[in-house]
């Protein structure tokens, strides 16, 4: 082994110095060949110092979607816990579209749609694709996709650096919806055997043909043990058996199942298995044959979006996926998922990707959507299972009945929304349609209509107040002016004793007889200018007429008071405070004297 130097061995462990010594091998890039002595190197926190500097730039540079994923570690401790945050609330999403939107996602699809990437013919599949991406940038609204999209302008590396995060943002969203699903089946295992039971109507009310094409269903299921299920079982088998083959199930169940198993008899995925129908059989009064109105289909959906407790008790629970998102309404989607969920769970399949009857789950899933949604083309191919919608072109229909025909099915699909939206959720279906019209009518909100209200009252009060007001100085005018028309009285006055001759000084309170009405008035006691003998306001009462001899009559002035204080004696006498002073001073004088006095 040749010698190293310690600069080389150092170079060696450090990765920038280990890429210098491999471009320029046999020469050492440390040491001096002129004098033969080393460079002087980097103090250890020069190095620290540039590492951080590097490592901070390279921060700024990477996008945020590249610190979500953990791509880029964070240095500070509370942006690394803020970048855990969204992350966790992209694995939200990610759930949350497979269970609302798409059984199957594929994210990679998703973003390829959405940078034009990919050209898609079904028309269906653009849907989906849109309303999954619309759901996604609705729950992330951090999200920015420009940071990873293509764009001529980036250079080789750049390019690559994108591809790769949105490599890894794909990875980890579809394993989060694969994780959504195992959750959602092995949470549903149990249950569907309490609520298959609880679907069935009562044997007392139950009519005599009903109850003996489901009597298989009373059959206890296995809640633990899945793989008696499916159509080793008599209640799983009629529950997952078509109703076109329902004759042969009467006839011999044991036989068809057997069948069944053994693939001497295939089951058409065109065919909806039993349990999506009303009492598990066809109606043959309706046209659309009771399609999606069983109670196991709605059983099913109140425990996925609102959790076990709302289908095992039917009580109101402000728990579950659908009041964490605030989405409680039933689509077209979420119904589809839930058929997936109980055909997976009645069925013996062990893994979610075995389909030991036939029928694969994704072509199931198609299929419900697209009885669903009519008047949409979408490709139901699924590796080497193909379904198409020959049937429905055979029928040859005109265009004018085809397209009443599609017409009526919107209607139907919108009816059954509504109808399971307020047997899950207890409300009623609002479109987004209907939500925006709702928003941009003309009728005004309440807190509009609270202050109409008020801004009306304080108009009609100050309407009345100005009336009142108006009517007040009519009034005084036509007072007024009676007044000045009616000619002055000259009352009779009686003659005045010699000691009334003189006028005496009126007192406060008191009236003069200038200030007296006139004939045929009423003083009403409430004038401010009227005042009893003592001075005092007396209530408000009106006066009976009065003549003129008893308008005035004079009181003489009050007295004054004394401000010396007088006492009253033990004979009732009364005498000045001042006396009664003296007496005691006087009376004192004497004992002293008395007691000075010498013996």
């Amino acid at each position: 082994m040749p010698d190293r130097s310690r600069s080389q061995n150092r170079a060696c462990r450090s990765p920038t110095a280990s890429r210098r010594t491999h471009h320029s091998r046999g020469h050492s890039r440390t040491r001096s060949p002129a004098r033969g002595r080393r460079s002087p190197s980097k103090s250890p926190e020069r190095r620290s110092r540039s590492a951080d500097l590097r490592r901070s730039v390279k921060l700024a540079k990477s996008p945020r979607i590249a610190k979500v994923l953990g791509i880029v570690n964070e240095t500070s401790a509370e942006r690394a816990a803020h970048f855990k945050d969204l992350g966790q609330q992209l694995d939200d999403a990610g759930r949350w579209i497979t269970r609302s939107n798409w059984g199957y996602p594929s994210f990679s699809l998703i973003f390829e749609h959405h940078f034009e990437l990919v050209d898609i013919e079904s028309s269906y599949d653009r849907f989906i694709l849109e309303k999954a991406l619309t759901t996604m940038l609705k729950l992330l609204p951090w999200l920015d996709l420009d940071e990873i999209a293509p764009d001529e302008d980036d250079t080789d590396e750049q390019a690559a650096d994108k591809m790769w995060y949105r490599a890894v943002l794909c990875n980890r969203l579809d394993k989060v919806a694969s994780m959504a699903r195992s959750n959602d089946v092995s949470n549903f295992r149990s249950p569907i055997a309490t609520y298959v039971k609880k679907s069935l109507p009562p044997i007392e009310t139950c009519p005599a043909e009903l109850a003996a094409a489901i009597a298989d269903l009373r059959v206890t299921i296995d809640s633990q043990d899945k793989s008696v299920r499916g159509f080793y079982c008599r209640a799983t088998g009629r529950a997952l058996i078509p109703p076109q083959d329902l004759p042969r199930w009467l006839e011999d169940p044991d036989e068809l199942m057997d069948r069944i198993r053994t693939r001497k008899h295939l089951l058409s995925p065109k065919h909806m298995p039993s349990f999506i129908y009303k009492n598990y059989t066809l109606d043959t009064t309706d046209p659309y044959m009771g399609a999606f109105e069983g109670d196991l289909i709605v059983l099913a959906l109140k425990h996925l979006y609102l959790g076990p407790e709302a289908a095992k008790s039917d009580k109101k629970t402000n728990q579950g996926q659908s009041v964490v998102h605030k989405d409680m309404v039933v689509t077209r989607e979420k119904l589809a998922y839930a058929v997936l969920m109980i055909k997976h769970a009645l069925s013996s399949d062990a893994d979610w990707r075995s389909d030991i009857d036939g029928v694969k789950k994704a072509v199931l899933w198609r299929h419900t959507l697209q009885v669903l949604s009519p008047g949409l083309t979408m490709d139901l191919g699924v590796d080497d299972y193909t379904l198409s919608n020959d049937d429905e072109d055979n029928l040859d229909l005109e265009d004018d009945l085809r397209q009443a025909v599609i017409e009526d099915k919107l209607t139907w699909v919108e009816g059954l929304m509504d109808r399971l939206t307020e047997r899950v959720f207890g409300r009623q279906r609002i479109t987004e349609e209907e939500r925006q019209a709702a928003e941009q009518s003309d009728v005004l909100s309440t807190a509009a209509q609270m202050t109409r209200n008020i801004a009306e009252r304080i108009l009609a009060k100050q309407k009345a107040d100005a009336d009142r007001q108006r009517q007040q100085e009519q009034q005084d005018e036509v007072e007024v002016e009676s007044r000045a028309a009616s000619p002055p009285s000259s009352p009779e006055r009686t003659p005045q004793t010699p000691s009334t001759q003189h006028p005496q000084q009126q007192p406060p309170g008191e009236r003069t007889p200038q200030d007296a009405p006139r004939d045929g008035e009423v003083q009403s006691r409430s004038d401010k200018n009227y005042a009893g003998p003592s001075g005092s306001k007396r209530k408000e009462r009106a006066t009976s007429p009065l003549s003129d001899n008893d308008l005035y009559t004079p009181q003489p002035p009050p007295k004054k008071k004394s401000r010396v204080k007088t006492a009253t004696h033990a004979s009732g006498q009364r005498r000045s405070t001042r006396t009664k002073h003296w007496s005691v001073f006087i009376g004192a004088s004497r004992i002293l004297l008395i007691i000075r006095r010498p013996q």
